[in-house]
């Protein structure tokens, strides 16, 4: 897999050049009190050297779901064809159409579930720009946001920048294999200086930032209880009991911000454990179900094929196929 992406340095932005990163997720530990607390995943994107920018073309034709994730850089998604199910992003949801552009902000919540349509050659473009690149040419930029997922933006006064946008990011995905770096180069700075002239707004002050903060730690544990007890016979009120809420607070809570239920988690985490012990092959189909947590084959299966679109007995045909 290549990692395209732009080289900056404090020149001017036509000066940049190409290079190469690798993407990394990690999470966060903040403190309170005497408590360390892992925040939800923080993706970070690190260069061999000093880059603005990661790019990345998506061609898959399976289900996905990637889990709740921030990072401190702007991400910006841009469908070519077909369509992502759910992209939800800082408490909404997003069903995409081709030629439909999300932003995420800087720190924003973020989840992908879709399901790609075989018949429609599903393909999407993920730019990824460090917010230290940002601030350098906007170095305010904690002040401001960018607001460009309402579904009627392209009606609006913004529509020829709307569309010139398109152009950039069609034009850049269709060079994605090129080895032309000049020019994706030019065209990345392009897409920025758009987005900075006309899909900038100040951001509201909001008093409830610290009860924010607090929903997150929350979130975080209940993830981390779900993540270190996957393999036990975990109920919703087991759940519900170890974060002092009851089972109905609990469910509201996780679905507002989780977009999922907190059993519909609790397989993607069964299933995310289960398919590289399928692969393996060193346990039955069997043994790697009970080992995660499910009450048997049958239910992992469906987990495996929600989340994978392949049942356990396809991953090994899968695994056995790819093996030398």
């Amino acid at each position: 897999m290549l990692f395209i992406c732009v080289k900056m340095d404090k020149k001017p932005l036509s000066r940049a050049i190409i290079g190469l990163i690798y993407p990394v997720c990690q999470t966060a530990e903040i403190e309170i009190g005497e408590r360390r607390l892992t925040m939800p995943k923080h993706e970070i994107v690190v260069p061999d050297d000093h880059l603005p920018a990661w790019l990345y073309l998506h061609e898959q034709n399976q289900p996905a779901y990637i889990e709740p994730h921030w990072h401190t850089s702007v991400e910006i998604s841009y469908t070519l064809s077909g369509s992502i199910r759910n992209f939800f992003i800082a408490g909404q949801s997003y069903k995409t159409r081709p030629g439909q552009i999300l932003v995420v902000n800087s720190a924003d919540l973020h989840s992908i579930r879709t399901h790609y349509d075989s018949q429609q050659d599903p393909r999407a473009l993920t730019i990824i720009f460090p917010y230290r690149i940002i601030r350098r040419y906007k170095p305010d930029i904690q002040a401001y946001q960018f607001t460009i997922n309402s579904v009627d933006l392209e009606e609006g006064a913004r529509l020829p920048a709307y569309r010139a946008l398109q152009e950039k990011l069609t034009a850049i995905a269709d060079l994605y294999h090129s080895k032309d770096h000049l020019r994706k180069t030019i065209l990345l700075l392009e897409i920025l200086e758009l987005l900075l002239d006309h899909f900038l707004e100040k951001r509201k002050i909001c008093s409830s930032d610290r009860q924010d903060q607090k929903q997150k730690e929350r979130l975080t544990d209940i993830k981390t209880y779900i993540e270190e007890n996957f393999r036990a016979e975990l109920a919703l009120e087991d759940i519900a009991n170890f974060c002092y809420l009851s089972k109905e607070h609990l469910a509201r809570f996780f679905k507002e911000h989780m977009n999922i239920t907190v059993i519909q988690y609790l397989n993607f985490v069964r299933a995310k454990h289960a398919y590289p012990l399928l692969l393996e092959g060193q346990l039955t189909a069997t043994q790697v179900a009970l080992d995660c947590g499910f009450s048997g084959l049958r239910t992992m299966d469906r987990a495996l094929v929600k989340n994978y679109g392949l049942t356990s007995r396809e991953i090994r045909k899968k695994a056995i196929n790819q093996r030398p």
